[in-house]
C-alpha cells in the first residue's frame, strides 16, 4: 500500500510537532520513501520526486507549503485523510524520529550523495523526475555500505 504525498507530509509534520521547514520535510519524505521501498520493494508515496537544486522534492507538497519560506510549516492539511495503514503509520514515526533533529543543510548534503538518485537525475534549471528504480538503487548501495 502507498500513501499520498500529503498524507506522509502531514504525518511527519505531526511527529515533529510542526517544527520542520519545507526543506527539511522534503528530505525526510525522500528518506522515508527510499527506506520503505528498500525494505518492502513498494513505493511509500504515490507521487514521483523531482531533482531540484537542493535535492529531491515532491512538487505538490513544496507548492502547498512554500508560503512558510524557511520557517516551520504549519498545518495546511485540513482535508488530508489520516493514514489508515498502521504499519505505514508506525514506519513513518520510526523513520521521521531519526531524521527530525538533523539540521536542514545536513539533510541536503545527505541527499546529494554522488552515487545517489538525485545526482543521477539533477539537471540545473530543469525539474527532472527521479525514478523509483534509481531511488531503490541508492538504497541498496547505502545498505551495502552501512547496513
Amino acid at each position: 500500500m502507498s500513501v499520498t504525498s500529503f498524507q506522509a507530509a502531514k504525518k511527519i509534520c505531526e511527529i515533529s510537532n510542526w517544527k520542520l521547514s519545507n526543506l527539511s520535510l522534503q528530505k525526510i519524505l525522500y528518506f522515508s520513501h527510499m527506506i520503505y521501498m528498500g525494505k518492502t520493494g513498494n513505493p511509500l508515496i504515490t507521487e514521483h520526486f523531482q531533482a531540484w537544486r537542493h535535492g529531491p522534492v515532491l512538487p505538490s507538497v513544496y507548492n502547498h507549503l512554500k508560503i512558510f519560506g524557511a520557517d516551520p510549516v504549519q498545518n495546511r492539511f485540513y482535508d488530508t485523510e489520516e493514514i489508515s495503514d498502521k504499519e505505514i503509520d508506525n514506519f513513518l514515526k520510526d523513520v521521521a524520529t531519526n531524521f527530525i533533529d538533523i539540521e536542514p543543510w545536513k539533510l541536503v548534503t545527505l541527499t546529494h550523495n554522488e552515487d545517489g538518485a538525485w545526482a543521477k537525475n539533477y539537471v540545473p534549471k530543469f525539474s527532472k523526475i527521479i525514478h523509483n528504480k534509481d531511488i531503490l538503487e541508492e538504497y541498496r548501495k547505502f545498505n551495502e555500505k552501512y547496513g
